[in-house]
């Protein structure tokens, strides 16, 4: 593994370990520690997002000298190869787990929905919950999950070429 591929990687994986503390400890934890965790695990999103971005532009033939920022996805757009179609593609999707890293890795800190327990039983017998209203955790595990998947699939195409 190159030094550019383990700067990708080592923040994803630190993530995924907070992920992890964050589930072991979830009904011992006080809700500080949870938002820590969680704000923890959106930053090393973030970092890896920004590593990934410069791995990709080298294996693009965009590499630029002083890297490429967060949100100048549309360098990459323009270069009209299949990496740009497929990460434009991405942010087109509203529910996609680019469009989600790119959302919150704008605020971090921002809590999607704050965990509430139920105190008193419910009194109905079917408890309707709005579909798009997802737990925190919940989403940062499809986003970590997908994100290393397209990771994993850019790499091995570029070791087909």
């Amino acid at each position: 593994m190159d030094q550019r591929q383990f700067q990708t990687n080592a923040p994803l994986f630190y993530a995924q370990r907070l992920m992890l503390i964050y589930e072991k400890d979830y009904d011992a934890s006080i809700q500080q520690d949870q938002h820590a965790l969680l704000t923890g695990a959106w930053l090393c999103l973030k970092e890896s997002w920004g590593c990934w971005l410069n791995e990709l532009s080298i294996y693009m033939n965009l590499e630029r000298v002083e890297g490429y920022q967060l949100n100048e996805l549309a360098l990459l757009f323009k270069a009209e190869s299949p990496e740009g179609q497929l990460l434009l593609g991405l942010t087109e999707d509203s529910e996609s787990w680019l469009t989600t890293l790119l959302v919150k890795i704008a605020e971090p800190t921002e809590r999607v929905k704050l965990p509430t327990k139920a105190s008193a039983p419910s009194l109905g017998l079917i408890s309707l919950v709005p579909t798009d209203e997802v737990e925190e955790d919940v989403l940062i595990m499809r986003v970590l999950s997908e994100f290393k998947e397209y990771i994993e699939s850019v790499r091995a195409r570029q070791v087909e070429w």
